[in-house]
């Protein structure tokens, strides 16, 4: 962002952005939602640590529903958040076994999962649009849709989600 858009962020700034734009997107999707942050580091999530997380959560909320990324995923984080909530699912610690893995629009054609397509209601475009707003004064930096534009602009363009279960 720095060289393209000559806004230069801390890596307190640029986290601070990140989350504005996404508590600005959840927003949209499921108004007034609690939102909790782990604060754990990039690509050093292991499976212990993301057990414990979900271990916590289903503790807080018994009668939630847990979804995270694949565990066929590429990387490291999702793929730890999916093995650990697959494996807890298997255990039946999972209630109602009610869990979902996203499968992120870049391996729907290389790495095709048996899942189901979501399609959107009318929230979610405005919730991507949160990812391109370009305000930096308050705080607002378009960090999704600059760090991975072309994952945003294939989201925009379709913004089914897909996941499977547990298998």
């Amino acid at each position: 962002m720095c060289a393209n858009k000559a806004v230069c962020l801390t890596v307190h700034e640029f986290v601070i952005a990140r989350n504005a734009e996404q508590f600005a997107a959840i927003q949209h999707l499921a108004p007034g939602a609690q939102i909790f942050y782990e604060n754990c580091q990039d690509g050093a999530l292991t499976q212990a640590q993301a057990t414990t997380v979900i271990t916590k959560y289903v503790s807080l909320f018994p009668n939630g529903s847990y979804k995270t990324m694949s565990w066929l995923d590429e990387h490291p984080d999702h793929i730890a958040l999916g093995q650990a909530l697959r494996t807890l699912n298997n255990e039946g610690s999972i209630p109602n076994g009610d869990s979902r893995f996203e499968q992120s629009r870049l391996y729907w054609d290389t790495m095709p999962v048996d899942g189901l397509f979501v399609g959107p209601d009318d929230a979610v475009p405005a919730a991507y649009d949160e990812y391109y707003h370009w305000n930096p004064p308050i705080g607002r930096c378009a960090i999704g849709s600059q760090s991975v534009p072309a994952m945003f602009d294939a989201a925009r363009l379709d913004p089914r989600s897909k996941y499977h279960q547990s298998v």
